[in-house]
This record gives structure tokens, C-alpha cells and sequence, in this order.
């Protein structure tokens, strides 16, 4: 007789009716049926062959197996505890597991039913065929399903088949994953199912191939190369709650260094240290923020992982390095073959690698005939961690993990892996690569991660593959995303879905891998990068690069603009990376994380929360001059100009090359650094909080709305002067308390104020009356023209019906002045001297094309290299 275990687990959550007087429903009590039986707080049923256990565990969860073969799990890192509240029971021909938030109810067929505390029907199998390939067939429920790891297509992942097999999915055609490619390089078994704004998961931890196939509106099929199949069935009732219960589960996503969360470049072909050098010099002299080149395997000696060419000197990586850079370079499984090789010598003396019946497994990978670590033994893990170390002595910051689905290649593409034949360690508990496959990157990030970590320095990890709780150890991204506006279209509810799926720490390739992307293509990817949680611009070899200065002046300036932004906001990401290490949050998150009960949200998957106060609205289509944004219920503020918009309302924006729309939530606290000084940007509206994270420790701030005024108190542990900003003040303040020293600028309609205390609460008195939603606003504009240009110096724009307004003329070569323009809005303009005979040129007299500024508090000095009068 062969027996199977089946798992399923679930989380407490939904509140028990208000009307019932027993916290649990009667029938859990009710005499066990014969088929059943109890036993140390665990019900055990037996149906034919297959015998189902059912077990509470502390927190209103319940665990349910099928047989009583089990595999080890490589997610799962609590031990279990009972539940000592849960009741095990029977209601009539059922056995019945209850706690707080679920019931499930295990028929005498073996098919189970679970319901939610209100009634609510989340599981109910209708069919189990098992044998070596098990097959769970189940009643579809009127909910939505997100999540599932790394997947193309949109948010709702019902209406397709999805694939759990971590695999090279680059397809030459494409120079990357197709488009709608599955499956792709992750496999994270993580459903998030909501049903009229009520949340619960669906977790199945089975690292071998499985499909959940959602293409039959009426049945939800589940199918496994396993004789065992483990679930976890996690309660709500929100979306947050869920993503906690889960990351509670299988790890919390770790914590990177601040450094992690700036812009970094790469390329795959930088063919020297010197290169390098000119890469990190050109980006101090042009002041685009960047904190991370990386090397791509061109750094190797003929792709020997854990070596460095010659031509990648050590004066040269520290010179790098002193320019403020820090170095992630790049580690592949697949070691060469060469009795010559410190790396292949230590590991077959040890025991580290994948064998057949020949001996060492030999597959071809990047350095020819490769060898491949089992990283399922504590020894393995202990040894390429040694080889970790020794890039870190060499100044290496961080580590990047790739081709480790694992990938071998054969003729004619990608796609190929070891043998499922091959026999693992397993810890201690062989078993091969088919029960491995999907686990062998976690296991060789937490390798990396742990190394790394015994230096006493934050890791920072990032990996190409990953299983369930990769996010314990490594950052992601989306693999070989192809140069096209496609790939582009996909990549943000790509990072949606894994952020949902308990991974927060999310990229792509910004102006994606295959290159030859145009200006705007790199234009509009480099905006979804810049509020991306990892943002790395990276490209294939044989191709133009695709550093910011690589397409136009226009992309570079405002590719500058883009990154400066991010980093101003770096308080804000790096506390929002915080919360991800505390509770499981996403960083980018889809709109129904926050707003759940609003319908309009469920398939939203072009925009983005970051974080929960900015709402993001990037471009990713070719050509477009407008964009519609949906804006849930409440007030809205745009972030750069404080216009107001009243949700729910679907609003359509006018757009430039340089556009991102992004807009704050009314009660948003939003910390950011400004010319090195902390400041805080309230909204206020109902009482708020947010959680500041630094390297220091953690500050707590409060936000509330006054009948005159607001209300913002920080909780420190040491003083330090902060500015505290209020957003809209549309009439004059009247005073502050708590605070050093305050100040109000009308135009912007912004209330200033300074506190130094560590424990500080001041106080805004001022009407929040709010006059217009989009008062006009005064633009500045400072003007380099030409030291012999004769008199007056204008500016002719749209916003005035390209009337040409006089500027100050300050010196020979500089004007000043201001115009007032619509608020939050784009203009065009150019600069004349009185007419459009005399227009602005370029140095070779070309036409100059219009110059675009938006309307929102701001100076910017630009150039002019001629004017046309001068070109006739």
C-alpha cells in the first residue's frame, strides 16, 4: 500500500460573528465519525489508502496530510505548535478541524471543504487522483487570484495555466523571455485569492514541477510530478495579513544595505578596469546619483566563477570604489571542469558536487564542461560560502546570483537543466533533483547570504531564480526582459505579483536586456526603475550600452532628474524596506493591497502604491501624450506641485518624455532628504503614522488634523534638527508651536517649520481650508545665453499663449525670471529675444525643439547656444 500526505494549513484572521455565542461553531465538538480518529491534537481519517491528518497549530491554524509519505521543506522555517484553543470534532459523516478564523471539514472520501469564520466556502475538492503524479481537482470560487511569483500577463492570474519549474527562459528570437513566456526563472507556489474584499493564500510547498491551471472558469486544478502534496491555506481577512502570515511562514524578507536601494549600472561586457574607472567618473562629473557598477561575467578567468581577469585590476576596483561605488560581481553554479582550479579541486575533494554514475556530473555551462555544488549540504553551503568570503577580502560588496535555475545550455538555445535523476544530500535526507530543482537557488542564496552575513555586514544578494523564501536571503528580477515597449508593459505587474508573493525587494533591466532600446523606450523604462524597489539599468553584450548618457541630452537630463528624485526620497524607500523585514509588506504594491473594497482597482495593474502614500502612474506605451489615472476615494495631492484632485475619480494627465505621474494620499508622511537634511512632507487628513527606519534606529511619527491647523509628533532617540513641511496651506499661517523657528511660502502653499527635540510636538495653527484645488503657480527660470547677445532676453511658452515674457538681464551672459503657469501641469516653451525671428538654436542652427517644464516650485538654469537672427 502506498500513502500520500497532503498539507494544507490556515491562518487565523476573519473575526468570529458578532452574534455567536460559542467562538467556535457546535459541530466542531460533535462526535468523531468512524472513519476517524484523535490523537495529541491531531485528527487523523483514513479513506481506502490514503490517510489524511489534520492538526491545529498556534494561531488559528490548521495542517492537514495526506499519507504518510513527507518531504522535508525547504520555505517552511517555523517548527509547528499547537493550537491549544482549536477544537477537533465531527459533524455527522465529517471529521471537522476548527479555530477562530477557518473550518475544514474532511468528508469520508478524503475531499476537503473549508469555510471562513462568516461561512464563507474558500477550499472544496471535488476530485484527488494520486499515484506518482497527484492531481487535486477543486470547485472554482468567485474570487481573484494574485500573486504566484514571477509571471507575465496581468494581475489576475485566473484565465491561465501557470507552470512551477525554475527555467532559462531566454528565447533567441526575442533576445529574452517572450512575451506571455511561462514559465519564467522563479517558482513561487504563493496564491493571494480575494473575493469581495476579503483575502485569504493558498501556499503549496512542493519544490517539484507543478501546474495550477485556472483556465476552467469551474475548477482550480492542481497537478504535481509528487506523491505528496503540502498546503497552506492562510486567513485574511487582508491582503496585508496574509502576506505577514505567509513571510511568518517561510521567512522575513531580509533587510538590504542603503546602498542597495540606489541606482546602479551594468552591463555584460565591460572589458576592463579602466573602463569601469570611466564609467564611475562620468557619473560624479555629470551628477547622476548612482551607488553600484557591477561585473558581469567578462570579469571572470574564461568564466571561472569566484576569479578576476587581469585587466580588472585591484587598483582599479579600489578606485572605483573610492569614487563612492560599490562593486557587486557575479557567481554562477557551474564550475569549469579543470583539475588546475582551486574551486573545482576543493570542491571534488570535498564532496560538493552533483554526481552521476560516472562520477561528477558534467554539464555544459558558460565555462564549458561544469560541474554543479549540491547546495542541498550544510558542507556544500559551508564551502562556497569560504569562496564568498574570499571575493569580499577582494573588495566585492555584494553578489549576484545567476543562471542558477540551474541552467545548462544545449544546442541551439537555453532551457536545459541537471538531471531530476541525480541524488541530492537533502541535509541529511536524500533525494534527487526533480524533489530539488525549484529549491536549488534558495539554497545557494542562503549560502551567499549567510557568508556574507558572517563578516558582520548586511548582505545584499540578488538572484536570478528562487523558490518560497527567497526572500530571506536575495533581491530578484525579472531575468532577460526583451527591449520592447512588451517587455516593458509587463515588467510592472510582474514586480506587483512578486511583491504580493512576499518578495519586496523587485527590479528589471531598465531599458531591458536585449538592447538597442530607443531614447524613449529607455526614457519611460528609467522611470518605472526610478520608483522601482531594485533599480539596475543592464544590457546584453554586442550592443550599445545603456548608461543614462548613451541616448540623447534630453534622456540624460532627465534620467538625472529621475534618480536625483528617487534618492530624495530614499528615507521613504529605506523605511518602506524596513517594514518589508518586519511584517512581509511589498514596497511597490497593487492598488487593492490598500484598497481592497474598490472594485475599479482589481485588475489595475499599469499603476503602483509605493509604499502606502504614492500613487504611481508610469508610461509604457510608445507615443503618448496623455494618461489616464484612476485615483481611489479621497483627497490626492500631485506630488511636485500639491494640485489637488478628489477621488474616486479616473483623471487623464498631459505628458512629456520627463513625465512620471505620481500622487500622495491625503494623511501621507513622507520623510526625504534634501541637501542633507532630513525633511518631513505632511498631507494631513485622518490621523496617520509612519515608521522612519536609518541605520540609527527607528522614529515614530504621528499626523493630525486640527480644526485650525495639524498636528505632527516624532518619538526619537536623539535630537537633530528635521523640517517639517505642511502641504496644502492655502492661507496665511498663523503660528507654530514646538518648533525653532517657522516660515510660509504662498506660491507654493507650503508651512514650514524646524524641530531639533528628540521627542518633539509641534503644532501648526493655520485655516485647512482649501480656496482652489489648482491655484496657479510661479515658475523660476535662470538663462545662460551667449556673453554678446544684445538686449532683452524672453520667454515664449505655452502657458501664455506663447506670448514672449521679458526675463532680467543680471549679467552679459545670464537673465532671470519667472512666469506663473497652471499647477501641475506640463508647458512648452523657448527662449527669443523679443520674437520668433530671433528664437533660440542649436550650436549648428538646427531647430531647437521645445523645451517643456512642469508646474510646480522649481528653478532651472538652462542654456542657449545661439539664436536664429545668427543663422541666416
Amino acid at each position: 500500500m502506498r500513502a500520500y500526505w497532503v498539507i494544507f494549513v490556515i491562518g487565523c484572521g476573519s473575526a468570529v460573528p458578532a452574534d455567536s455565542d460559542d467562538p467556535l461553531p457546535a459541530r466542531c465538538a460533535g462526535p468523531l465519525p468512524a472513519f476517524a480518529t484523535r490523537e495529541a491534537g491531531t485528527l487523523t481519517t483514513r479513506c481506502g489508502d490514503l490517510e489524511v491528518s489534520a492538526r491545529p497549530l498556534a494561531g488559528g491554524i490548521i495542517q492537514l496530510r495526506y499519507g504518510s509519505v513527507v518531504e522535508r521543506s525547504w520555505a517552511v522555517v517555523e517548527a509547528p505548535v499547537d493550537d491549544p484553543e482549536a477544537t477537533l470534532g465531527g459533524d455527522g459523516d465529517r471529521a471537522v478541524a476548527c479555530t477562530a478564523a477557518m473550518t475544514v471539514a474532511i468528508d469520508t472520501q478524503c475531499r476537503v471543504r473549508a469555510t471562513l469564520a462568516d461561512g464563507t466556502v474558500i477550499v472544496d475538492d471535488v476530485e484527488l487522483a494520486a499515484g506518482d503524479r497527484l492531481r487535486l481537482v477543486r470547485a472554482a470560487q468567485p474570487d481573484r487570484v494574485y500573486g504566484l511569483g514571477e509571471r507575465t500577463g496581468g494581475l489576475d492570474k485566473r484565465g491561465r495555466a501557470w507552470t512551477f519549474w525554475n527555467t532559462d527562459a531566454y528565447d533567441p528570437a526575442h533576445g529574452g523571455w517572450a512575451p506571455d513566456q511561462d514559465p519564467l526563472y522563479q517558482s513561487i507556489p504563493f496564491a493571494v485569492h480575494v473575493n469581495a474584499g476579503v483575502a485569504h493564500g493558498l501556499f503549496v510547498d512542493q519544490p517539484r514541477r507543478m501546474v495550477f491551471d485556472y483556465t476552467d472558469p469551474g475548477r482550480d486544478v492542481i497537478d504535481a510530478e509528487a506523491r505528496s502534496l503540502e498546503q497552506y491555506l492562510i486567513a485574511g481577512p487582508r491582503m496585508a495579513e496574509v502576506v505577514e502570515r505567509y513571510t511568518r511562514l517561510t521567512g522575513r524578507p531580509a533587510l538590504p544595505p542603503r546602498w542597495a536601494l540606489g541606482f546602479h549600472q551594468s552591463r555584460w561586457g565591460y572589458p576592463d578596469g579602466g573602463t569601469l574607472e570611466a564609467i564611475a567618473e562620468r557619473f560624479r562629473r555629470d551628477g547622476i546619483p548612482a551607488d553600484a557598477l557591477w561585473l558581469d561575467i567578462q570579469h571572470l578567468r574564461g568564466f571561472r566563477t569566484f576569479t578576476v581577469d587581469d585587466a580588472f585590476s585591484q587598483a582599479s576596483l579600489d578606485r572605483v570604489r573610492a569614487l563612492g561605488f560599490k562593486v557587486v560581481a557575479i557567481a554562477d553554479p557551474g564550475i569549469k571542469i579543470d583539475p588546475g582550479y582551486d574551486v573545482y579541486e576543493s570542491g571534488v575533494a570535498g564532496g560538493h558536487f552533483l554526481r552521476d554514475a560516472s562520477g561528477v556530473f558534467s554539464g555544459t555551462a558558460w565555462p564549458g564542461a561544469s560541474a554543479f555544488p549540491d547546495f542541498s549540504r550544510a558542507a556544500t553551503r559551508v564551502w562556497w560560502g569560504g569562496h564568498v568570503t574570499g571575493l569580499r577580502a577582494r573588495g566585492i560588496d555584494g553578489i549576484w546570483l545567476d543562471v542558477n535555475e540551474p541552467t545548462t545550455f544545449p544546442e541551439g538555445g537555453g532551457g536545459n537543466t541537471v538531471p531530476d535523476e541525480l541524488v541530492v544530500d537533502g541535509d541529511g535526507e536524500p533525494t534527487t533533483m526533480a524533489a530539488f530543482h525549484n529549491a536549488y537557488a534558495l539554497e545557494e542564496s542562503r549560502a551567499t547570504f549567510e557568508a556574507i552575513a558572517e563578516t558582520g555586514e548586511r548582505p545584499f544578494v540578488l538572484s536570478r531564480a528562487g523558490y518560497a523564501g527567497i526572500q530571506r536571503y536575495a533581491a530578484v528580477w525579472t531575468g532577460d526582459t526583451p527591449s520592447t515597449w512588451s517587455g516593458l508593459a509587463q515588467t510592472l505587474p510582474m514586480l506587483l505579483g512578486l511583491g504580493v508573493s512576499g518578495v519586496p525587494i523587485v527590479g528589471s533591466d531598465i531599458g531591458g536586456y536585449s538592447g538597442h532600446a530607443s531614447p524613449e523606450l529607455y526614457a519611460r523604462w528609467m522611470a518605472l526603475g526610478s520608483i522601482s524597489p531594485f533599480a539596475r539599468a543592464h544590457v546584453t553584450d554586442g550592443v550599445p550600452g545603456q548608461e543614462p548618457w548613451m541616448f540623447t541630452d534630453e534622456v540624460t537630463e532627465l534620467s538625472r532628474d529621475l534618480l536625483v528624485e528617487r534618492y530624495r526620497l530614499l528615507p521613504y524607500l529605506y523605511s518602506l524596506a524596513d517594514e518589508a523585514a518586519r511584517t512581509g509588506a511589498p514596497i511597490l504594491r497593487p492598488l487593492i493591497w490598500e484598497f481592497s473594497d474598490d472594485p475599479a482597482v482589481a485588475e489595475l495593474g499599469d499603476q503602483a502604491m509605493l509604499g502606502p502614500s504614492i500613487l504611481v502612474a508610469p508610461i509604457v506605451q510608445p507615443g503618448t501624450t496623455t494618461r489616464e489615472v484612476y485615483l481611489p476615494a479621497g483627497r490626492w495631492f500631485e506630488l511636485h506641485s500639491g494640485a489637488i484632485h478628489e477621488g474616486p475619480a479616473t483623471i487623464t494627465v498631459s505628458t512629456t518624455l520627463a513625465a512620471l505621474p505620481m500622487f500622495v494620499r491625503e494623511g501621507a508622511i513622507l520623510p526625504a532628504l534634501e541637501a542633507g537634511q532630513l525633511v518631513l512632507d505632511v498631507y494631513p487628513g485622518a490621523p496617520s503614522s509612519f515608521t522612519l527606519y536609518d541605520d540609527t534606529g527607528r522614529t515614530t511619527i504621528s499626523l493630525t488634523a486640527e480644526a485650525d491647523g495639524a498636528s505632527v509628533s516624532i518619538a526619537r532617540s536623539r535630537p537633530s534638527p528635521i523640517q517639517v513641511r505642511v502641504h496644502r496651506v492655502d492661507t496665511a499661517l498663523v503660528g507654530v508651536d514646538g518648533a525653532t523657528g517657522h516660515a510660509y511660502d504662498a506660491d507654493a502653499r507650503i508651512a514650514t517649520a524646524t524641530v531639533e527635540a528628540a521627542n518633539a510636538a509641534v503644532r501648526f495653527h493655520y485655516d485647512p481650508a482649501i480656496t482652489e484645488l489648482a491655484p496657479p503657480i510661479t515658475v523660476a527660470f535662470e538663462v545662460e545665453v551667449p556673453a554678446d547677445t544684445p538686449g532683452q532676453v524672453f520667454i515664449a511658452s505655452s502657458a501664455t499663449g506663447w506670448t514672449h515674457e521679458p526675463l532680467t538681464r543680471v549679467s552679459a551672459s545670464l537673465a532671470r525670471g519667472s512666469l506663473t503657469v497652471p499647477r501641475g501641469e506640463w508647458f512648452d516653451y523657448k527662449v527669443t529675444r523679443g520674437s520668433f525671428d530671433t528664437v533660440e538654436k542649436l550650436a549648428d542652427c538646427s531647430e531647437r525643439a521645445n523645451r517643456y517644464r512642469f508646474g510646480a516650485p522649481s528653478s532651472k538654469t538652462i542654456t542657449v547656444a545661439t539664436w536664429r537672427d545668427r543663422c541666416n
